[in-house]
């Protein structure tokens, strides 16, 4: 088989198997609890986990593994696999020593594979959801102290950490693969964002004004070079500067809301270095002169998101429909982009014997920046080519997640990118034409966090 077919081949037999399966289910009655094809071979982990958790350790274990093709335009055709594999544990202070309240967060995580974005399909953003480390080996990331006070209000953490940990965090984001997985991308990088499960050293202070209302800043260095060790180096040598963000929210559970909300208002302000996408040290273009990027000492941004539950079966079913949407902005004007919009809608239960299954789709727009078209036309001059692309890019998603297990899931992912840049791969001729990435990715989670909210 080709290599640039391998993802669309895998999400046309898993997608297959999936409509296959729900098809034999469909009769079953609504009302029976929900039931899963590997349900029982998970039953003798979770009672290990369960003790655990009784004793003040809860165990995390979670593993994903991307395979996605770029099938038609794109700088090139060509399909890559990435994943990562995260060990952790959060251990109640309380249970284990008397400390009420309290809580130790530690996690160990190992990446491998490829990314698409970078080896094919070159557009600047990430199109599977882990963003991965280039070193493949075993890291120490997540390492820090959680203590609450004021009747649980107020939430203080320090140590190793990361701001990814705190801010833009949605409900649904992680629904889809790209742009959106973790926080929406240029809140992640293009804010001075540090990324779980990498950390570096942090601090993050939130209270609950109320039950649905919160605030929250923090402080956190800004560290790139963290890649390249083990996690266990904890020296700030090579630190570039810090971030301080912050973030209020809005949000309700169905615990206490039939139809719940989720807003979240944020902005950060850093001085950690980033690299000038046009120019280099010496004023030049870097596409047509080539050179180290200028450095820029400071960024600033903001971002607005949020979700609605706006349907569901009824009001002792849990499938339903939530609208997704939001909108980020880095201030500054040396990013590759200006601007990230996007809107969407996840449907829980599409099938009545298949509850815990969601459907997703997610339309996003990207507006390259000035400065980044220049030098991508520039590049292109050099590489023998012509031509300027069109900045405004539309990031198009449509995926069906099946879970197999409470733990364990299969997604079929289909997309469409329209203009799409070529900012991972900039010295090539001629304009990337409208992408078709098809992909395929298996999940797996056990246990659950402990502390937090």
């Amino acid at each position: 088989m080709k290599e640039g077919s391998v993802g669309s081949y895998c999400a046309f037999v898993t997608l297959a198997a999936l409509m296959g399966m729900s098809a034999t289910t469909s009769a079953r009655a609504q009302s029976a609890a929900p039931t899963f094809p590997l349900q029982e071979d998970f039953a003798a982990i979770d009672k290990f986990i369960d003790d655990l958790n009784k004793d003040g350790v809860h165990f995390r274990l979670s593993y994903t593994d991307e395979a996605f093709g770029n099938t038609a335009g794109g700088v090139k055709k060509g399909s890559t696999n990435v994943g990562q594999l995260q060990l952790g544990a959060d251990l109640d202070m309380n249970k284990l020593v008397g400390i009420p309240r309290a809580w130790v967060h530690t996690t160990f995580y190992k990446d491998f594979g490829g990314s698409e974005s970078i080896k094919n399909l070159g557009v600047g953003f990430k199109e599977q959801s882990n963003y991965k480390n280039i070193y493949e080996r075993w890291h120490f990331g997540l390492f820090d102290w959680e203590q609450k006070l004021v009747d649980d209000k107020l939430d203080i953490e320090a140590g190793r950490t990361a701001t990814s940990r705190y801010y833009a965090v949605t409900p649904y984001g992680c629904n889809f693969s790209a742009v959106t997985c973790n926080m929406p991308y240029l809140v992640q990088s293009e804010q001075g964002f540090s990324l779980m499960p990498s950390a570096t050293w942090g601090s993050n202070v939130k209270y609950n004004i109320t039950r649905e209302v919160y605030a929250q800043t923090g402080l956190f260095e800004v560290d790139t070079f963290m890649q390249h060790n083990t996690g266990f180096d904890f020296a700030t040598t090579h630190a570039t500067g810090v971030t301080v963000p912050v973030e209020v929210g809005y949000k309700t559970t169905f615990a206490t809301d039939d139809y719940p909300v989720n807003v979240l208002a944020g902005g950060e302000w850093s001085d950690g270095q980033h690299g000038d996408p046009l120019n280099n040290t010496k004023g030049q273009s870097r596409g047509t002169y080539g050179g180290t990027a200028a450095t820029v000492k400071k960024r600033t941004g903001m971002w607005l998101l949020g979700s609605k539950t706006v349907w569901r079966a009824s009001p002792q079913d849990q499938r339903n429909i939530a609208l997704i949407a939001g909108w980020a902005v880095p201030f500054d004007k040396t990013e590759v982009y200006d601007n990230q919009i996007y809107t969407g809608a996840v449907w829980t239960g599409p099938i009545a014997a298949r509850s815990r299954d969601s459907l997703g789709l997610l339309v996003n727009y990207f507006r390259v920046s000035a400065r980044e078209e220049q030098y991508l036309y520039d590049a292109r001059v050099k590489a023998g080519g012509h031509g300027k692309e069109n900045p405004n890019e539309i990031v198009t998603e449509l995926s069906y997640a099946a879970k197999m297990s409470p733990h364990f899931s299969i997604t079929p992912i289909a997309q469409y990118i329209f203009n799409p840049d070529n900012a991972n791969i900039p010295a090539v001729k001629t304009i990337p034409h409208n992408a078709v990435v098809l992909g395929i990715k298996f999940a797996l989670s056990l246990g659950s966090q402990g502390g937090g909210d």
